[in-house]
Formats: C-alpha cells, sequence, structure tokens
C-alpha cells in the first residue's frame, strides 16, 4: 500500500480529473461533439426569468416537510443502494431527533429519495425555499447534489442543484423556489434525490429539517426562539423590498449584463473553492439589481483562518476586480450573441450598479507555497455605500501538495513589444529619454504578468547578449520554460534570406547561438521559431533548418503551419525540424501520431477563430474553450501551446471594441487590455490558467503513479492506483 500522504494526494487528484470529463469520452472529436449540441444562443439565467414568474396558491396540506420526529418519515424519503438511516438524537436542529445517513463505497449514487406519483404530486408555488440542515460528521467536504422532478407522467422536468458541506460543522442550505420553477412545474413537485459520489470510505451526515415550510413551535431548534425567526423573516421581506440579489458564480460562467448566460449556470450561497498551494483559484460575485441602482457597490475580503490550528492566509493573497464589458461586431464564424461581452477585470474601485443590471465582480485566491494544508473559513462582505448588501461565507481547502513554479506544459505567446505605444502615447512635456524608458517599464511589467499567468512569452532574444541572457535568468524565477531565440523567423515574417548563399552565412552566426547557450546552460529552455505557416514541403524551409542543424545539432527548429507534413510525399523535407506546431482546427490524429513516432515534438496553435468546432481565444466563445486546451495537449501528448498575440491594439481602443483585427474577428490577439499603468487582463487569460493549473495536476498525478511502480506496488490490483492510471 502508499503511505497516507502519497493516498491522500492521490485522492485528491482523482477527484479532479473525475470532473475532467473530456480526457474520457474522446477528446478533441467528443469536444466538437459536445459543441454540436449547445443552443445557439444564451442561456436565460433563471434568476432574471424568474422575476417574471406568477405563483399560483399553494395548497396548504401538501407542503413537503420532514424533521424525522416520527419513524413514518422514513417510508417517505428512502434511502437508496449504499445508504443506510436511522433516526437518531444527535444534532437535531428541530425537534429531538434527526437523521443519521451513511454512505458506503460501491456504485450508482447513494443518497435518499422521495418519490410520488398521479395524483399525489405536490403544489409548492407557495413556498419561499426547499431547505435542509446538515451536520457533516466527516473531516472532509462532502459534496451533495439535489435532484428536483416535476409531472405526472414521464419524462418529468427536472432542475439539479450541487451545495458542498463543511466538514465537522452544521449546513444550513437553502433552495430558492424561484431557482427550481425556472425548468419544473412548481405546482406538479413528484421526486427528491439528495445524493453523492461513491465515496472512497464510508462518510456519515446528520439530516433535519427538510422541506418546504418552516417547522412548527414544536420543531423549532434548541437554540432558536420565536422572536429570533420573526427577525429572520422580516430580513428576508427587507431583502426582497430592496429588490436586489447577490450569489456566487464559477469562473466558467459568463454573466452578460442582462443576466444571461452562454450555458446553464450553476449559482450557489456560499463560495467553496479546493486547491494546492502556489495555487490561483477563483469564483465571481453576482450583484444582480432591481429597480433602485446601487451606488459604489465594493467587496471587503477578509483574512482566511483554520479554526483548527489558527494558520492564517492573509488577506493580501485575495484580490478582487470588476468584470468589464466589451462591445463586439457580428463576425464571419458562428457565435451565439453579438454586444457587450464581459471580459477585461478591471481593477478594484467601487462601482455603480445601474437598475435592472447584473455587475459580477471575479476574486482570485492565491495560496502561498508554505501554506499548511487544511481549510480556511473567511468573509466576503458585498457593500454599497455604508450598507451591507450581503456577508459571503467563503470556504478554501488547501490540499497538502504544491504546484511547481516551472510548468510541464510549454507555452509560447507573443507579446509585441513595439505595439504599446499604440495605447500609450508620448505625454505632454515628457522627453523622449523618459517616454522610452516608460514604455519599456511596461513592457517589462506585461512581460513579467504573462508569466504570473504560467505562460511564457516568445522573447526572440540575442544569446550573445548578456544583458538578453540576463532578462533570462530573470525571468525563470517566474517560471520561464521556454524561449525563442534570434531575429529571424516566423515572428518576423519568416524574414530569412532568399538565396541559397545568403542561409549558408548564417552558420556561423547560429554556431555561436548554440556555444552560448550551452555554456549559459540554456540549451533546455528554447527553440527557434523557423517558419510560419505557408506551402509545407517549401524547400527554402529545408534549407534553414539544415543550415541551423549542421551550425550546431542540438539548436531546436520549430515551424508552425495548417497541416502536417507526410514523409511519403516529401521524402526528408522535414528531417530537421525538432517542433511541429499545427494549428487546432487542422487537428489530425494519425497523421500527427507518425511525426510523434519519428521523434518529432508536438505543439499546436491557434489563430483566427474558425466555426468548425474546435476551441479558441477569441472573446465571444464558451469558457471551457479556454480551460480545455491544455486538458486535450494532455491527452494527445501535444507538448506545446502557441499563440500569436496577446496585446494586439493598433486599429481600436480595446476597451471600447472587441473587433481588434482587419479580419472581422473579436479579440483575436487579444487577451490584456492596456490600463493606464500597465496590465489589464482579461478572464479568458484566468480561464487559460486554470487549465495550464489542471495540466500539473494530470502531471502529478503520472508521477505518483510512476513513482508506485518504480517501489514495486502493483497497479492492476491497487484500486487506487488503478483508477488513477484510467483516468490518465
Amino acid at each position: 500500500m502508499l503511505d497516507s500522504k502519497k493516498d491522500n494526494i492521490i485522492f485528491l487528484l482523482i477527484g479532479l480529473l473525475i470532473g475532467i470529463f473530456i480526457t474520457s469520452i474522446g477528446g478533441i472529436a467528443a469536444y466538437k461533439i459536445m459543441k454540436g449540441t449547445k443552443q445557439d444562443s444564451r442561456y436565460e439565467a433563471k434568476r432574471e426569468s424568474t422575476r417574471k414568474t406568477v405563483f399560483k396558491k399553494a395548497d396548504p396540506r401538501k407542503d413537503f416537510y420532514l424533521s424525522f420526529e416520527n419513524k413514518s418519515d422514513l417510508d417517505i424519503f428512502k434511502p437508496t443502494d449504499n445508504a443506510e438511516v436511522e433516526i437518531s438524537e444527535l444534532n437535531a436542529t428541530y425537534g429531538k431527533n434527526s437523521l443519521m445517513v451513511k454512505i458506503r463505497p460501491g456504485s450508482g449514487y447513494p443518497g435518499l429519495t422521495w418519490e410520488v406519483y398521479g395524483k399525489h404530486v405536490q403544489n409548492w408555488s407557495n413556498a419561499k425555499d426547499f431547505h435542509f440542515d446538515v451536520y457533516n460528521n466527516t473531516e472532509d467536504y462532502i459534496s451533495l447534489n439535489v435532484k428536483f422532478k416535476s409531472g405526472k407522467k414521464y419524462p418529468k422536468k427536472s432542475f439539479s442543484r450541487s451545495v458542498r458541506f463543511e466538514p465537522l460543522k452544521m449546513n444550513r442550505i437553502k433552495i430558492p423556489i424561484k431557482d427550481i420553477a425556472y425548468s419544473c412545474n412548481i405546482a406538479e413537485m413528484s421526486y427528491v434525490k439528495l445524493f453523492v459520489q461513491p465515496p472512497a470510505k464510508e462518510i456519515v451526515f446528520f439530516i433535519d429539517n427538510i422541506g418546504t415550510k418552516q417547522g412548527g413551535k414544536t420543531d423549532l431548534p434548541k437554540e432558536t426562539t420565536v422572536d429570533t425567526v420573526a427577525s429572520e423573516k422580516k430580513g428576508a421581506l427587507r431583502a426582497a423590498r430592496e429588490g436586489y440579489d447577490v450569489f456566487i458564480a464559477s469562473t466558467l460562467d459568463k454573466i452578460f449584463q442582462d443576466g444571461k448566460t452562454l450555458v446553464k449556470p450553476l449559482f450557489s450561497n456560499v463560495a467553496a473553492i479546493s486547491m494546492a498551494k502556489n495555487e490561483y483559484e477563483a469564483f465571481q460575485i453576482v450583484v444582480d439589481n432591481g429597480k433602485d441602482p446601487l451606488k459604489s457597490v465594493q467587496l471587503e475580503i477578509s483574512d482566511l483562518v483554520n479554526e483548527k490550528t489558527d494558520a492564517r492566509i492573509r488577506k493580501d493573497n485575495i484580490t478582487w476586480r470588476v468584470v468589464g464589458y466589451v462591445e463586439t461586431k457580428k463576425p464571419y464564424y458562428n457565435v451565439k450573441f453579438v454586444g457587450r461581452w464581459p471580459d477585461p477585470l478591471m481593477p478594484a474601485e467601487p462601482t455603480d450598479v445601474k437598475t435592472g443590471a447584473v455587475q459580477p465582480f471575479w476574486v482570485t485566491v492565491y495560496i502561498p507555497k508554505g501554506t499548511a494544508p487544511g481549510i480556511y473559513k473567511g468573509i466576503v462582505r458585498v457593500r454599497a455605500e455604508d450598507t451591507i448588501l450581503d456577508s459571503i461565507p467563503l470556504f478554501v481547502r488547501v490540499f497538502d501538495f504544491t504546484l511547481p513554479l516551472e510548468s510541464s506544459f510549454k507555452t509560447a505567446f507573443d507579446f509585441y513589444p513595439h505595439i504599446t505605444k499604440a495605447c500609450y502615447p508620448q505625454k505632454p512635456n515628457e522627453s523622449k529619454a523618459a517616454y522610452k524608458s516608460r514604455i519599456a517599464e511596461l513592457n517589462e511589467k506585461y512581460i513579467i504578468d504573462i508569466l504570473k499567468y504560467r505562460l511564457n512569452p516568445v522573447l526572440n532574444i540575442d544569446p550573445l547578449s548578456q544583458s538578453s541572457l540576463g532578462r533570462i535568468d530573470t525571468y525563470r524565477r517566474y517560471g520561464l520554460n521556454n524561449f525563442s531565440i534570434g531575429k529571424k523567423g516566423g515572428t518576423f515574417g519568416n524574414n530569412w534570406p532568399k538565396t541559397d548563399e545568403g542561409i549558408e552565412k548564417l552558420l556561423p552566426l547560429y554556431r555561436t547561438y548554440g556555444e552560448s547557450l550551452k555554456i549559459n546552460r540554456m540549451m533546455d529552455y528554447h527553440y527557434i521559431y523557423t517558419w510560419d505557416e505557408g506551402k509545407v514541403g517549401n524547400p527554402q524551409v529545408k534549407k534553414i533548418t539544415s543550415m541551423i542543424h549542421r551550425a550546431h545539432p542540438e539548436l531546436k527548429n520549430m515551424v508552425c503551419y495548417h497541416g502536417f507534413w507526410d514523409p511519403k510525399e516529401d521524402p526528408g523535407w522535414g528531417e530537421d525540424i525538432d517542433i511541429w506546431c499545427f494549428g487546432i482546427g487542422d487537428f489530425d490524429e494519425k497523421k500527427m501520431r507518425q511525426l510523434q513516432y519519428r521523434g518529432m515534438e508536438m505543439w499546436m496553435y491557434a489563430s483566427g477563430p474558425g466555426s468548425s468546432g474546435y476551441p479558441n481565444l477569441a472573446i465571444d466563445f464558451d469558457s471551457m474553450d479556454y480551460r480545455i486546451i491544455p486538458w486535450l495537449s494532455w491527452k494527445y501528448d501535444i507538448k506545446g501551446f502557441l499563440y500569436w498575440c496577446v496585446n494586439w491594439w493598433p486599429y481600436v481602443d480595446p476597451f471600447e471594441s472587441a473587433s481588434n483585427t482587419k479580419w472581422n474577428q473579436n479579440g483575436n490577439g487579444l487577451l490584456y487590455y492596456p490600463g493606464e499603468n500597465g496590465p489589464i487582463a482579461s478572464l479568458r487569460l484566468e480561464i487559460f490558467r486554470d487549465g495550464m493549473e489542471d495540466y500539473e495536476y494530470l502531471h502529478l498525478l503520472n508521477q505518483k503513479i510512476n513513482s508506485a511502480k518504480q517501489e514495486g506496488l502493483d497497479v492492476l490490483n491497487n484500486k487506487i492506483l488503478a483508477q488513477a492510471e484510467k483516468l490518465l
């Protein structure tokens, strides 16, 4: 068996990988199918649509409510396979009893189910929420899925909500009936199921006060008075009268100003995230305003505290930004919406929220390397002027492992320093020398920020320049794992000499490049961006790559093409190419594998968006497009990803128009916005970094499996390892 620490790490990694469904259902092909089945327009968020819901008067005799004071309640709410229940006096919140639930490891989706048929359906139209209290008796978070169905006949309409229970705590859950009403007929409710993923070990929790009505006087909580309940009701009425709502959304939810989203969202009232050390994780706090404008809305975030150990994560490691919006124009490729899209993450400052508008705030948590593992708790207060609109509980689970500073996945995101001047003009009375210095300082800020997002700028450094080599040493401290060398190649429009004689004259220069990299121990991190696009089989490319290898055999040639070299059609042409970078829309696994078998390293790149169903980094794509690129790269053993530009600003004000190219595209080559004092990141950058961090989880899991094999452990007979290896 593995030692307990290794077991724990693999359990955590498996939990993450279960969510990465693409890697187990066919990769790019499955992703295209998934994309093809999505709706062609935006999803109407339930919080907006339910404002228009007209509730019918409920039948008071048909409220669903259980407090487990009677054993007959067990006939109504039955356990499924691998679940056991019994009445208990422990952890009751209403009355004397609760229901103790034990979930054993096994198959299926164990939990509790209530279901009725025909005329026995219930009318929940007059109910405020579906609620329940749960005491989590384990030391881990428990993720519970709640599923509702309505109707007298199949197929029934359904609604699902996922909730998380804090360890060793009482958790009170409320699901608004207006949310359920979005996809269920609440006048004919017929099914409720509470279930979990099959656990690796037995879990126990206590449930009480479950249903659509408040407990009666005989069922009041032991520590609650009638006055307290009345006060809570007054508070609820005040919030409803003021007409705003505050809730949590994931980073994959693109939330538009009218409250709509691209896909069906999963909103929550609690922010709960899990992460490794040296990882960033984010969520959105969304203010959905009603009839009255909200002035100077801002967030106040506390330190995070581990209540068991008093360990603390300082609030300096938590940042918040205001999600900004940019106008798109109708492009040549298919999109779900044309108009104002969420993208720039504007600096934290008080923000007015107009009547009827929806404003997301982006909260990013960073866990320093030395943080002790455990569960940390804090509060995020949402304030408008002198009023606290809401206090959001924030739970962060810190895993007992650290993501490496240097990523295992290679990237090449080109930053054009000459473009900076387009958005940072010379100021009045600013000297040329001062302006040049300011631009150089700004460019350095962008380079460092790119590295903080686990991305590598292309750089194209001169290996013979000591200042350039010094810059590489600096960037390596931020995680740089590869860079391009030289001032000829794809970045510069393939500016090689046209004649054979001119190409050969460069051989001594590239020999000294190789020698310098070797002496400075940088050979493992370089590549030459030798050629960009054009026709596969171009004889000039063969001459250039051959010259470079003859100059120094350890220099690495990288080429970018729409398509693949076929060794049968062009024998010998690509023998001096070390890295083949293909367009993501040209993916062909069979052709790619042929080159991998020859020892060629595979990269891919994204340029102009298409309607072929492949991921892209343009603004008007789903958030999943950004995050999934590293996942797909892992699946197909693709070692790197290239993107042509992050600051393509020359034609428009990027804050005013997303149509930043001459090719009728939105946000192609633009992942940063020019802030007054430096870079303003896009939400696309944040989501792509999540994908990069996911890749590191996969890499760490693979290392654990290989380590176990080296220690002589039987992977096939070890259940944990077998499951982990299958996921990879």
